[in-house]
């Protein structure tokens, strides 16, 4: 979808067969007849779109060009800067993504945040900056518009969180009175100590922006109107041109976990057959996987499994409830942490974990069997428990689910 000329109302579709592209209002294809969104007069005002398409020279051409415009123009340091240009990439695929992308952004100072907001409104596929947003907004897109929205302010009702929470997968939709809407687009959000941590967990990349020097006033009207008049062509020829090799591609950096390794998924497949690029997508994430790790070594149901590691590695006929409580506080008081954890919660995860199955004077518990172990075991290796990281001298079932441990 492209405007007549830039500033134009009207809308066209860029159709390309090989080298050859050409412009109109209706397409006939043997797929079907393909016609421009629908969109209201006061959404289209707001959007970004091209009135051609451009050449890029080449993918690392391309995202030097991003990176070196997110630093001097928005301050970022050299990793957030690469972060946001493979989030802008990304969102020029986020109809053939299974994830879309979603970036979380913490400014030291507010005014900075917005300018990156602004910024990003240039290069991402039909951006839409919003200082508000309802649920029942996101539900009324109109078909076929596949929006990038870019939300400068976190304090949203607990509706909207849930309808944002729904449009992170593509093929779940939402039931609505006249049907099922799928709203899976990419979000970029301004974040800050009160964001909510429902809402934190959305981003599956933070990047932050210290205090700066950048002038905000650099950021006119006709500025940005020159960068996204310089960017959206050639971002939109890239999208042309690899829509078919990201859609196929399989990029994944399987040593990394959770939402990192989603990041990681989602940022390389839209470079996809750059060597460079994709291993610059593992270089910038690493730092974020590393924390990641840390903060799961904290979850309660990883310090519980770390914790029934202990009368395995003892040889223990049975353990409760009690014992495994008084092992999680000793481990967190070993880390520095001065939070208690009560039975009650350790018991609710170990139900969780279909364990508890005893009781008797000394309260719930359970059998240490031989399968028991093993299924401790390999939810330790799941939740990579650090006492799993070297394995036990002497454990049959630490060298059976984790083999390398200890090896240089």
């Amino acid at each position: 979808m492209v405007r007549k000329a830039h500033g134009s109302s009207k809308l066209l579709l860029l159709l390309q067969k090989g080298r050859q592209q050409g412009t109109a209002p209706v397409h006939c294809l043997p797929a079907g007849t393909y016609v421009p969104a629908d969109l209201p007069t006061g959404l289209l005002r707001c959007t970004t779109l091209p009135a051609r398409s451009a050449d890029y020279r080449s993918p690392a051409s391309l995202f030097g060009r991003l990176v070196e415009l997110l630093r001097t123009r928005c301050g970022c340091e050299p990793r957030e800067a690469k972060l946001a240009a493979y989030f802008a990439l990304a969102s020029h695929f986020s109809d053939c993504l299974d994830v879309p992308g979603s970036l979380g952004v913490f400014a030291a100072e507010e005014a900075a945040g917005r300018n990156l907001l602004r910024v990003l409104a240039c290069l991402c596929r039909h951006p839409l900056p919003l200082a508000d947003l309802r649920s029942a907004g996101m539900w009324n897109l109109p078909r076929g518009f596949c929006p990038t929205l870019l939300l400068s302010q976190s304090a949203l009702s607990s509706a909207t969180v849930s309808a944002l929470r729904a449009s992170q997968h593509r093929g779940f939709g939402v039931l609505q009175c006249d049907g099922v809407v799928d709203a899976c687009c990419a979000k970029a959000i301004l974040i800050d100590d009160n964001t909510p941590e429902e809402l934190r967990r959305l981003c599956s990349v933070q990047i932050y922006l210290p205090p700066t020097q950048c002038a905000a006033a650099a950021l006119d009207e006709s500025t940005l109107r020159n960068i996204a008049n310089c960017f959206q062509p050639i971002l939109l020829q890239y999208r042309m041109e690899n829509h078919a090799a990201v859609r196929r591609s399989t990029f994944d950096v399987p040593e990394f976990t959770g939402a990192t390794r989603l990041a990681a998924r989602i940022f390389g497949s839209c470079v996809a057959n750059d060597p460079e690029l994709e291993a610059g997508v593992v270089a910038v994430l690493k730092a974020q996987d590393e924390s990641a790790r840390g903060t799961r070594w904290m979850r309660l149901d990883s310090l519980v499994v770390e914790a029934l590691l202990v009368p395995c590695h003892e040889n223990k006929q049975a353990v409760h409830v009690g014992e495994v409580e008084k092992l999680v506080n000793m481990i967190l008081e070993g880390r520095g942490e001065s939070i208690k954890v009560k039975a009650r919660k350790v018991g609710a995860v170990l139900r969780s974990l279909s364990l508890l199955s005893v009781r008797d004077n000394r309260g719930y518990g359970f059998l240490l069997s031989k399968e028991t172990r093993r299924a401790i075991h390999q939810l330790g290796r799941a939740l990579e428990v650090p006492t799993l990281k070297k394995g036990v001298d002497g454990c049959e079932l630490c060298a059976e689910i984790a083999p390398d441990a200890g090896r240089k």
